[in-house]
């Protein structure tokens, strides 16, 4: 059985993909923000990766000013976390 890592905010939120992966036969690992391990250790076992979305994105990321009149929901602790994960999973080739 292959083992996905799930990023979220939170279980409510994660719910419906694990209720879809775990159906097509996955084990589902969540992962949130609130978790400090290393990433070797967030991974260990893990055969994929699914970054569902959620929050906003930081504009200041990718180099932009947050624009006070858009209403973004942002989570940086989530953001920083999965662009972790996607950098080990792209270096591991890991889908």
């Amino acid at each position: 059985m292959v083992t996905v890592a799930l990023t979220s905010t939170g279980l409510r939120n994660a719910s419906p993909y694990t209720q879809v992966l775990e159906s097509l036969g996955a084990q589902v690992q969540l992962l949130t923000p609130k978790d400090n391990r290393h990433t070797e250790s967030l991974m260990h076992g893990v055969g994929g990766l699914l970054l569902p979305g959620g929050p906003d994105v930081d504009p200041m990321l990718y180099g932009a000013m947050p624009d006070p009149q858009a209403g973004l929901e942002v989570c940086r602790p989530l953001d920083d976390l999965e662009l972790r994960l996607l950098r080990y999973a792209l270096d591991h080739d890991m889908p």
